[in-house]
């Protein structure tokens, strides 16, 4: 909270004390409090979560693991609620389908959530607000009628990385693992790809550890799908 609010509260007899603070400096600063309570010779911090007013300012994005929806392949899709300032904000959402309500989904404390979709061609997929106002709407990204789909159950991984790979027709394609500080890049040899789902375990001994992604590539080397991890 910035410094021109007060620095110093004196607790009435019953043991409580009244902060006021604007509206204004909660969605410019951020909704967290930090305190110093003394008492006799300890000193005790505390952080408080405000409650701040949900309002037409609060915005949702939707993000495929792999980069795409692909008719007919279940994906993994993080989603974030955050306001207009970058203030992270906690929100529920309903989810359609061409209009009609297929799932009710939220976001935690950190404005982050995630959710599982099966696209259909031809559908397009949208967010509506319930908390805030319920009026607006936010669009998923379209969906690919072909296309390649990644899955990690977990974005950490030590001497292996396992990955699913779902593809919507067979292709020969490759990994490639790119260490996001030295650029280095290691590529697997081209491998056969049918339309299904298919785990792999990706050896990662010559990859620098730290922040990693990896790009499958079709079979002319382009890019098709990309997930940190």
């Amino acid at each position: 909270m910035p410094d021109s609010l007060p620095t110093r509260v004196v607790f009435r007899v019953d043991g409580n004390a009244t902060i006021g603070l604007a509206k204004s400096e909660l969605r410019k600063h951020g909704n967290i409090l930090g305190t110093v309570t003394k008492i006799g010779k300890t000193t005790k911090r505390f952080n408080v979560k405000l409650p701040i007013e949900q309002s037409a300012g609060l915005e949702l994005g939707f993000y495929p693991e792999g980069g795409d929806l692909v008719s007919g392949l279940e994906s993994r899709v993080a989603w974030q609620s955050v306001m207009k300032n970058g203030i992270a904000q906690q929100a529920r959402a309903l989810l359609l389908e061409n209009g009609k309500v297929i799932d009710t989904i939220g976001t935690d404390h950190s404005g982050m959530g995630i959710f599982s979709l099966m696209p259909k061609a031809g559908s397009t997929y949208e967010g509506k607000l319930l908390n805030g106002d319920n009026t607006r709407i936010f669009k998923l990204p379209a969906v690919q009628e072909t296309g390649f789909v990644i899955r990690m159950d977990s974005a950490v991984a030590n001497d292996t990385l396992v990955v699913e790979i779902a593809s919507s027709k067979e292709e020969k394609v490759s990994i490639a693992i790119t260490n996001e500080y030295s650029k280095k890049s290691e590529i697997t040899p081209p491998f056969a790809l049918g339309a299904n789902r298919k785990k792999l375990k990706v050896p990662l001994n010559d990859i620098k550890k730290g922040l990693n992604t990896l790009t499958l590539l079709d079979s002319l080397g382009r890019p098709v799908a990309e997930r940190l991890f």
